[in-house]
Formats: C-alpha cells, sequence, structure tokens
C-alpha cells in the first residue's frame, strides 16, 4: 500500500496506519501510529496543514513508525532520542498497580521510572536477576551497533 497525501480530515480513513503530520511545506513535525488514524488525528494538541498516511496494521505500523521516527528525527517525537526504547517497549500496567505507583511517587517525589528502577534493581527474584543480565548485554550490543 503506498503513501496517501490528505489535507482535509475528513477523507482520512478510520483504519490502522501511520501519520506523518506537517504545518508547512515539507516542514515535517510528528510520526505516529494508530489503530483509528481518522480519530487519532481529530484529538491531537497539533495542528498540522497536510498529512502522509500509510495503511497498515498495527504491527506493520509500530515497526514503521519506529523506522521512521529513528531516520527522520521529527522535532516533536520523543522516542528518537532514546536508541533503546521502541514501540514494543512499552508497558501496560493494571491500573492498581499504576495507582500505587503514582501515590508512592508523589509521596516520595521519585519519578514513577526510578521507582521501578529502584524496585528491579533491588530484586532478589530469580527471574529478574536473570532478566537483568540479559538486558545488560542486549542494551551493550545496541549502543555498540
Amino acid at each position: 500500500m503506498s503513501w496517501t497525501t490528505e489535507r482535509d480530515i475528513d477523507r482520512v480513513k478510520r483504519a490502522s496506519g501511520v501519520y506523518v503530520m506537517y504545518t508547512g511545506k515539507k516542514d515535517l513535525k510528528y510520526i505516529g501510529y494508530s489503530k483509528d488514524i481518522f480519530k487519532r488525528l481529530l484529538t491531537h494538541d497539533l495542528s498540522w496543514r497536510y498529512v502522509k498516511v500509510k495503511y497498515l496494521s498495527v504491527d506493520k505500523s509500530k515497526r514503521l513508525e519506529y523506522r521512521l521516527i529513528k531516520k527522520l528525527r521529527p522535532e516533536l517525537n520523543v522516542r528518537h532520542k532514546n536508541k533503546a526504547l521502541k514501540a514494543a517497549h512499552r508497558i501496560r500496567l493494571r491500573p492498581e498497580t499504576y495507582h500505587t505507583l503514582t501515590v508512592a511517587s508523589q509521596y516520595s517525589k521519585i519519578r514513577i521510572a526510578e521507582l521501578i528502577d529502584q524496585l528491579v534493581s533491588k530484586s532478589t527474584e530469580p527471574l529478574i536477576i536473570k532478566s537483568q543480565k540479559i538486558s545488560k548485554i542486549m542494551i551493550k550490543e545496541l549502543y555498540e551497533n
């Protein structure tokens, strides 16, 4: 499937895929993917002059979005700033777990990411310890390439 350029939101399909937002001629601002591009563009904070869209499955969209962000480095995408972070590395937490971390973060004035790092680094769980070793090797290889 090829890229389509849309200037009018009504022409964007309610389908999954990757979108590239421009605020002016060749002025790339943001790259994203969504299960429903039309709905996502309606809720976007950024205004755009035109958007390029490629309709794909969600899995293919995630991979393409990551590659495009890494290659083009749009100013409003923050994912390109951390080589190790991919769409596949995002995690989902149960609401009660997230709430517990949020309360702990506010109480201790420590960011949630730092709390998770502390919990993982102090864990004596064999699976966590093994995973930490594997992760260190993978990150070392990633930064060497």
